[in-house]
């Protein structure tokens, strides 16, 4: 019984900042993982595996493990990893029971842990090195091109410099200095165009940049200094408008993020302060938050009251009230009040860092045009090229011009080869697509939407049939509890208790207003020995040491026999509430519900079930009788019933409709897409829904697998469906549909994972805003690949008539790319239109 004594008395040290402990923790988690060693010196990492294993998620896991090491060391650097001794001298060493899993082997300059095995077994590892981590500032660490945001200033400078050099060549072409200046030009318009070119010829590929070069390089060759030269200034002056798109949509993204805090203040129980590394919170601990102060994590207020500014995470201006309850987010500004507040998440699972992988992950994922594109341009480039050597000869040998005399270069075979291999090039079609895409991202990340990649954004303008979810995305989600009550009445507090102690394990908005009122007025929670979530129906729990009302213990021999247990027995009438004590063996050290008849300490022999859930559910249980005498809710509000033992009763809870939802659906309408709302409520409040806000279907009565089939059939019928919910319930559908859309971070995280598009704020108007973005990004695609393709038409039949010089096929071609990215960043001006805003104000 000593090991786990040892075991739980190490995990109170934080294992983050202990290599040796984070490689132990791997290696519980992936059996196939044998060892693990850090080389200081080369800063290198290799694993061992034994057996089949996800590589890319094991690379993941030992970079993340080596880099929280690194991270941490600015406060407690670990001794292993910085090379200044071992796990037995360090401040917190290893246990014997940690000692006793993994052997640590030193080196001068190595450190290898690996789990106890057999003396053979290291013959058959295999071997594979992995990169070491590098520590990245957290306020930046979501940019997947950050070194690209300022990049374009040094190749618009190149590309000027390039320029200004070719006209001084060009009017110096009667001294021996301008071909000093065509070749100083060269060096500057081709300086950042060659190093792309030479890292695609590592990766064995090329693209346009190495055609641009070949042609600049010909040009040279005849003696068209000056075609080249201003061929290398259009190319490097595009390519710099390029980046400074990428760079003009970085800057988009990345405004919506302030310096995130790197340190936090920590309470103990005696209420002292002090300062911890945001890294090193855990749930449960209790922070104080000055006023003007970011939450460094989302948490709970626990003590005081102030407002928070969420405009960089949801687009809501307005501040946000924060009572006791109520859960803050971190990366928001905590605005006037000094609160205390209880860590839910650490930083790494916090709101801020999920809308940091999305977008992250919205950035690497491309649209399904894009992926064509990408495709069918490697196969363009290849063609290209042997369309323009072929047309060489042609030229050269069919219609019998000379090959490269510079005396009539006009008509060479070699400068019209050149002059077709720049306008062939396929530069604009390459940047049609993701300057679009990336500028869509971009546009709806500051506006409280998130696409999760270009895919997102191409399959929401497709749309034609709308499902909505009820509750907490056409209703506000914010319920509150109106009344508790119980049957007979009398009992509302054990009703209000135990649906309290159930509900706070659960994330639906029904059960974050209860769990809300619960915490404002200050109920103890009951602990349930086992919890179970029905599908559609509600929760069940259990407790092994629990005496319901009206009941008493009637005490037995005492024995460790079952028979002899303690017995649940009723109470006679008159008979006092009296909990009697227990012997040993039912003993198992957990609290009970203080005050009242939930004593402290009681206990009796047998599972006792407290139920909570819908009417008809709980309706086929015992309680039915008296349950089917209580009239049904009046509409606006929605009941929630609970039974435990001879205690039945239910929580109501009024949820308003969105201010907005009226107006949204008639918006829906006008563009031509269908609405409906599947719900679970009941079918009166649902046909009541269809009146107020004239939906064209509605659904109800529905569970998980229903709303699944629902959508599934509808799809069947032709129709793409986007589907709009907030709940785990809705996940399964989410996944199902054309495209999901989830509302909100504070969502559960199985509707995030499924959805396609993240609505912040829960503001379903934003659906709206979403719908219409994507529409402008698949009209602007289609006009980028009209338009690059037909000058690339054009141009091409001109070339292959020779009807078009070197100069006016640069010009014609760079013009053309500029146009195309010119005409994307239009997305990040735009917005719902005069008449939707002042509708939605």
């Amino acid at each position: 019984m000593s090991e786990p004594s040892e075991c739980e008395a190490a995990g109170e040290l934080d294992s983050g900042q202990c290599l040796a402990r984070s490689v132990l923790d791997a290696l519980t988690e992936n059996p196939a993982l044998e060892a693990v060693t850090i080389n200081r010196a080369r800063q290198t990492i290799s694993v061992a595996t034994l057996g089949k294993t996800d590589i890319p998620k094991l690379t993941d896991r030992i970079s993340a493990t080596v880099q929280r090491a690194q991270e941490a060391g600015a406060g407690y650097p670990c001794t292993l990893l910085a090379g200044e001794g071992d796990c037995l001298t360090c401040a917190q060493p290893l246990s014997e029971f940690e000692r006793r899993r993994i052997t640590i082997r030193y080196d001068v300059e190595t450190t290898t842990i690996a789990r106890v095995t057999c003396p053979t077994a290291p013959k058959f590892w295999r071997w594979r090195d992995i990169p070491w981590p590098k520590v990245v500032q957290r306020d930046v660490e979501f940019l997947e091109h950050a070194d690209e945001i300022n990049e374009w200033k040094g190749q618009l400078a190149a590309a000027l410099l390039c320029g200004a050099l070719g006209l001084g060549g060009y009017f110096a072409s009667a001294s021996s200095l301008s071909l000093v200046g065509y070749v100083l030009a060269y060096l500057a318009g081709s300086w950042f165009t060659a190093q792309e070119v030479w890292e695609r010829l590592q990766k064995r590929s090329i693209d346009v940049h190495f055609l641009m070069l070949a042609v600049a390089a010909g040009s040279a060759s005849i003696g068209a200094w000056g075609e080249g030269a201003m061929l290398l200034f259009l190319f490097s002056l595009s390519s710099a408008l390029e980046h400074f798109a990428l760079g003009r949509t970085q800057r988009e993204i990345r405004s919506l993020f302030r310096e995130a805090p790197k340190a936090a203040t920590v309470l103990d129980d005696q209420g002292h302060e002090r300062q911890m590394q945001v890294e090193r919170l855990r749930p449960g601990m209790r922070l104080l938050i000055k006023p003007g102060v970011q939450f460094p994590v989302d948490a709970e207020i626990a003590k005081g009251q102030t407002a928070s500014d969420e405009s960089n995470l949801t687009g809501e201006a307005a501040p946000v009230e924060k009572n006791v309850g109520d859960t803050v987010l971190a990366g928001t500004l905590n605005l006037w009040g000094a609160v205390e507040a209880l860590v839910l998440r650490s930083v790494s699972e916090s709101s801020l860092q999920k809308i940091i992988r999305l977008i992250k992950e919205a950035q690497r994922q491309k649209a399904p045009a894009q992926l064509f594109t990408d495709k069918f341009g490697a196969y363009y480039t290849y063609a290209v090229l042997g369309l323009s050597l072929t047309m060489f000869f042609v030229w050269w040998l069919g219609f019998g011009l000379p090959p490269f005399a510079w005396r009539s270069a006009g008509h060479s075979a070699f400068y019209r080869a050149m002059t077709l291999l720049v306008v062939a090039s396929p530069c604009a079609l390459v940047l049609s697509i993701p300057s679009a895409v990336l500028a869509a991202i971009a546009w709806s990340a500051r506006h409280g939407i998130l696409f999760r990649g270009g895919a997102a954004v191409e399959k929401l303008a497709a749309v034609t049939t709308v499902a909505l979810d009820k509750t907490g995305t056409i209703t506000t989600g914010e319920l509150r509890v109106e009344k508790v009550e119980s049957f007979p009445a009398g009992r509302e507090a054990e009703v209000a208790q135990l649906a309290y102690s159930l509900e706070r394990l659960s994330t639906h908005p029904l059960a974050r207003a209860i769990t809300r009122h619960g915490k404002q007025q200050r109920i103890q929670p009951v602990e349930f020995d086992r919890f179970e979530s029905i599908a559609g129906q509600g929760l069940r729990a259990g407790r092994l040491d629990f005496v319901p009302p009206r009941h008493r213990m009637e005490r037995g021999p005492g024995t460790d026999r079952p028979e002899h247990f303690p017995r649940l027995v009723p109470l006679n009438a008159g008979e006092e509430e009296c909990p009697s004590p227990l012997p040993s063996p039912l003993r198992k050290g957990r609290g009970g519900i203080t005050g009242g008849p939930f004593a402290k300490g009681s206990s009796w022999g047998e599972d006792h079930d407290c139920l909570l859930g819908r009417r008809d559910w709980l309706a086929q249980g015992a309680h039915a009788a008296t349950i089917n005498r209580v009239p049904p809710t009046e509409a606006g509000l929605c009941e929630i019933w609970l039974s435990m033992g001879d205690l039945v009763g239910r929580v109501l809870l009024r949820d308003d409709l969105r201010p907005q939802a009226r107006t949204v659906v008639e918006e829906l309408r006008g563009e031509g897409l269908r609405t409906v709302v599947l719900t679970g409520d009941r079918k009166a409040t649902a046909e009541q829904l269809r009146t107020e806000l004239r939906i064209d279907d509605v659904r109800a009565e529905l569970n998980p697998d229903q709303k699944l089939s629902e959508i599934r059939s509808m799809t069947e019928q032709g129709q793409r469906v986007a589907m709009v919910g907030d709940g785990v319930n809705d996940a399964p559908s989410l996944a199902a549909a054309h495209i999901g859309v989830a509302m909100g971070a504070r969502g559960s995280d199985a509707a995030l994972e499924q959805a396609d598009v993240v609505l912040m704020h829960d503001r379903l108007e934003n659906f709206l805003a979403a719908f219409r973005l994507s529409q402008r990004a698949r009209r602007i695609i289609r006009q980028n690949l009209i338009l690059s393709l037909g000058t690339v038409v054009v141009l091409v039949l001109f070339a292959l008539l020779g009807r078009i010089p070197l100069t006016v096929g640069v010009v014609g071609h760079e013009g053309s790319t500029v146009v195309v990215v010119m005409n994307s960043l239009r997305l990040l001006l735009g917005a719902p239109s005069a008449k939707t805003r002042s509708r939605l104000s």
